[in-house]
């Protein structure tokens, strides 16, 4: 936490000196309380009224006049009104659903709230209710239009409307700052870069920013393992590393995929809702199982907050139990949190080779998808612009199953 905290603090100095020019001390005084966590204050989420703004269906091509309606949100809450006032922009992501709460309790607010700036939000194109041709907007001749460059004219047009909207205080110069994570963060940085002219700076988290030309081997799954190889559990006067206890709950299930009778009983064991019934959607299983321990390793959360629901979710897979109970307890906070589901809908259909396995990593086996992705478009996203080499094996005894090297080319 305390590294959490240290760059918090980093991060609320830069953000202060892109917009106002002066340093900006990383004392707890400056810091208190308006960027502290503070469980109390979720219990009451303002919830905000979306906008929807006339976007352009193709901005490179001049004569296509055509537009759709692109959702937005616009928060005021801690808008000064002072001269100039700063904009903080957050860049919509790969998500089926953009809510208020990107706006309103995001780490943007609370930055909002130190520097009386305005918030705004908006939702990818091809994404959630913004859709340029409708249920139509995913055919062949109509998803030429999902590309990041439209994405990154889309937010500029935004951005250049916002700050000449007549919004009290915000100007047409008025600093903004993006924000995004993960392939948000991604978006945020390349705006930054496109689009310097209306972007001060950027606030890109967990950000993937090499996986371009030549993609490198990923030791996505190495870095996972090293979280619970660091952590440990207290069995009375024992203490075990939990990565060893993750190990023997893979190994097992390992064994187990490659034989026939012990392969059958994992659909009732595991409440799965189809059935595991030849190698090739055991691998599947082992997949959904390992990407279910990397979200609660991803997202380890202080507070109880989506996917998972739960405070250090980390935590809780490595409490003291079985390896089946283990392997449950991950997939129910990734893929159930809510309690909502009567079974884990894995589902292998008729991918059983290992050809599946990419596209599991490229985000297009539609089982579950545990933090919101909105599977359909990202998957065309990841194979035009936007390569995912999530691979590595760590101790998870799944091995790669494909060279992201020779794939990439």
């Amino acid at each position: 936490m305390y590294c959490v905290d240290l760059l918090s603090k980093l991060a609320f100095c830069w953000v202060c000196y892109t917009l106002t020019g002066v340093p900006t001390t990383t004392s707890n005084r400056v810091m208190s309380p308006s960027l502290k966590l503070n469980a109390d204050r979720y219990s009451s989420i303002p919830i905000l009224e979306p906008k929807y703004f006339d976007q352009r269906v193709d901005h490179f091509t001049g004569q296509d006049q055509r537009t759709f309606k692109q959702k937005y949100f616009v928060y005021d809450a801690y808008l000064r009104g002072s001269a100039d006032s700063p904009v903080l922009f957050y860049c919509g992501p790969e998500s089926s659903v953009l809510s208020s709460y990107t706006a309103t309790n995001m780490s943007m607010a609370w930055y909002a709230q130190a520097l009386g700036a305005l918030v705004v939000s908006a939702e990818h194109r091809y994404f959630g209710e913004s859709l340029p041709f409708g249920n139509k907007s995913f055919t062949p001749e109509n998803i030429q239009y999902l590309a990041i460059e439209q994405t990154l004219a889309d937010y500029a047009a935004i951005m250049a409307f916002i700050k000449t909207s007549g919004v009290p205080g915000v100007t047409a110069h008025s600093k903004v700052v993006s924000f995004g994570g993960s392939y948000g963060g991604h978006i945020s940085m390349l705006m930054r870069l496109h689009h310097s002219d209306i972007v001060t700076g950027s606030i890109a988290s967990a950000a993937a920013t090499c996986t371009f030309g030549d993609v490198p081997d990923s030791i996505w799954y190495d870095l996972v393992s090293a979280a619970y190889e660091e952590t440990t559990i207290r069995t009375g006067n024992d203490v075990v590393v939990c990565g060893d206890e993750v190990v023997y709950a893979f190994s097992r299930a390992w064994s187990c995929i490659h034989n026939e009778s012990c392969r059958a009983s994992l659909q009732e064991k595991f409440n799965l809702c189809s059935r595991v019934d030849s190698i090739g959607a055991g691998y599947l299983f082992m997949f959904y199982a390992r990407t279910a321990f990397s979200i609660a390793a991803q997202f380890n959360y202080p507070l109880a907050w989506p996917p998972t629901r739960v405070s250090y979710p980390l935590k809780h897979v490595c409490q003291f139990m079985s390896a089946d109970e283990r392997l449950f307890l991950a997939m129910s906070l990734t893929y159930n949190a809510t309690g909502a589901a009567k079974c884990f809908p894995y589902n292998p259909g008729h991918h059983e080779t290992q050809h599946a396995a990419v596209m599991l990593y490229q985000h297009v086996h539609v089982a579950a998808s545990p933090v919101g992705i909105q599977d359909q478009p990202f998957s065309y996203i990841c194979c035009r612009d936007f390569p995912q080499p999530i691979g590595g094996q760590g101790i998870f005894s799944v091995p790669s199953p494909v060279n992201f090297t020779a794939v990439s080319g």
